[in-house]
Formats: structure tokens, C-alpha cells, sequence
């Protein structure tokens, strides 16, 4: 692309940089000069314009900018028209954005011209909510650029939206003389409107003691109640500690565990917000491993 002032009458076939007006009418930027249109400008006085002309092996902005957006993935996302060498990209449902920053990072390093912009890694997002948009800087840019651009976003998820799952929720809380019913009434609420923001509901509500026998029992109860929707369970603690240092074989437990964390935030979520009850389960002679494999058969993920 040769960018720059152009004599009118030797301007057939460039792309006007701004917008020229005239008595009756006139030319939009982006506008590409036929010979009538130059007859016009010539009439108008107008002796020179600032545009572009376009190479060999050139794209326009708006085609660049639409066989970059073809290149993604459409899974739960639409697309709009290109326009002024930028396509938006939006959410088709309500789920979580998701974006690797290296990959977006070598997408932008391709050339100044082609650009990409979208929200942070692990973001919430709504139905209709722009994620993402691709934008073409001058008014053409090199094919070559451009299909390196698309190799990119080919090879690898440069971003995504992955819809929240519907779950069946179960909450486990514990309760101590010091923590007052109307703070866990307030948790269990706040908990509920969260939820439903992911297409969740939260079916039942369990408060036991603050000990070990009777949270795994409880466990095992939520888990064997009979549920539509896939389970997510999420246990609160009335209490917290620092947690002694774990043992490899411990580590290795929670690690293992927390590789169940699938695509969705919330599936099957066991938040132990008392460490020195995990450790307490961890080492009781009851049979605390066959409670811990039925969570993890269900796909839980264990936060300290």
C-alpha cells in the first residue's frame, strides 16, 4: 500500500484516507476513485487527495478484518459485519471468557497494522456482551500479514466463551458458638444470587457441626440425594487456621483433586475454609479416602 497526497487527476482506483465533500454530494473515507469520480473532483476544484493505493497482494481493511474473525472458532459467539476494518465479536450465552494472553500477544506482534483487543482472561460474561473485536489500523494491509494472522488463531484458542453449567447445589455449613445465625443466613443468601447468575440453584442447605465425622457424613448425604442436574457441592467452615505444612502424599491428594476443576468455575466446588478440619479427616481412621474418591468421582475440586 502506497500511502500519501495524490494529484486528482492521477488518482483512478485509490481509497480516499478522508472523507471529500462536495456542493451536492460526496465520497465516504474508504471510498475507491473511478474516472467519473475524478471528472467530478477535477469540476469541484479539488487538485489533490489523501488516500491510499493499493498493492498487489494488499487487502482491504474490511476484508482483512473478516477472514481474521472467520478464523475463530464460532462456538458460542457471533459475529458482526465488517465495517471500517474492524469486526466486534460477541457472547452468545452466558458463560466465561476465556483468553490465552500469549497467543493474543503474538496475534498483535504479527504486524502494526492488525490488531486484536479482548477482555481479560476468566472473565463472566452475558449473552450479547462484546468479548472481543479485530481491528485493521490503516485502509489496507499485506495478505501475507494477514494469513500469518489466521495461522495464529487456527493453531491454537487464542480466546473462547465456555457456558456456565447448570448445577444442583448443595451446601454443608458448620456452625460454632461464636458465629451468629444471621451471618450464615446472609452467606447462604449471597451464595444462592451467585449462583443463579451461572444457571445454578441451590436445592438444600445442611448446617452440622464443626467436626469431621459430621461434615463427611453430610458430604455423603448431598451426594447421595437424587438431583436432575449435576452436582456442585460447596462446604463453608465456621472457622480458620493456618494450615501445617502437608505431607507429599497430602499435596499430592489436593493437586490431584484440584485437576478435576473443569471448563466451568462451578463445577463440583469443595471449599475447605477450615484447613484444620481437612487435616483432621485426613488423618481420622474413618474411612475419609473412599469419601474423597466418591468427590472426585464426581468431578470436585478442592480449594485451601
Amino acid at each position: 500500500m502506497i500511502f500519501g497526497e495524490f494529484q486528482t487527476v492521477e488518482a483512478e482506483g485509490v481509497v480516499l484516507a478522508h472523507s471529500v465533500r462536495l456542493s451536492d454530494s460526496g465520497f465516504s473515507k474508504g471510498y475507491r476513485l473511478n474516472r467519473a469520480d475524478i471528472e467530478r473532483l477535477v469540476a469541484a476544484g479539488i487538485d489533490h487527495v489523501i488516500a491510499a493505493r493499493i498493492e498487489l497482494g494488499d487487502l482491504m481493511e474490511d476484508e482483512a478484518a473478516e477472514q481474521l474473525a472467520r478464523a475463530v472458532a464460532p462456538d458460542h459467539l457471533t459475529f458482526s459485519e465488517a465495517t471500517t476494518g474492524r469486526v466486534n465479536i460477541y457472547s452468545a450465552v452466558d458463560g466465561l471468557f476465556v483468553a490465552d494472553r500469549m497467543a493474543v500477544d503474538r496475534l498483535n506482534a504479527v504486524d502494526p497494522a492488525i490488531t486484536l483487543a479482548c477482555l481479560a482472561d476468566h472473565v463472566p460474561v452475558r449473552a450479547g456482551d462484546m468479548v472481543a473485536t479485530f481491528k485493521i489500523i490503516p485502509l489496507a494491509v499485506s495478505g501475507s500479514k494477514v494469513a500469518a494472522g489466521i495461522e495464529i488463531l487456527r493453531l491454537m484458542p487464542v480466546f473462547e466463551v465456555k457456558p456456565f453449567q447448570a448445577h444442583a447445589v448443595s451446601l454443608v455449613a458448620t456452625e460454632l458458638p461464636s458465629l451468629k445465625t444471621n451471618v450464615m443466613d446472609k452467606t447462604t443468601r449471597v451464595l444462592s444470587q451467585r449462583l443463579q447468575l451461572a444457571g445454578s440453584t441451590l436445592q438444600r442447605e445442611e448446617r452440622v457441626a464443626h467436626r469431621a465425622n459430621a461434615v463427611a457424613d453430610a458430604i455423603c448425604r448431598a451426594l447421595e440425594a437424587p438431583d436432575r442436574l449435576p452436582k456442585l457441592m460447596i462446604v463453608f467452615g465456621a472457622s480458620a487456621s493456618s494450615m501445617p505444612a502437608m505431607s507429599s502424599r497430602q499435596q499430592s491428594g489436593l493437586l490431584a483433586a484440584r485437576s478435576f476443576r473443569s471448563v466451568c468455575p462451578w463445577t463440583l466446588v469443595i471449599c475447605w475454609c477450615w484447613e484444620e478440619l481437612v487435616m483432621s479427616m485426613l488423618s481420622e481412621r474413618r474411612d475419609v479416602r473412599a469419601a474423597q474418591r466418591k468427590m472426585v468421582s464426581t468431578g470436585c475440586w478442592i480449594v485451601s
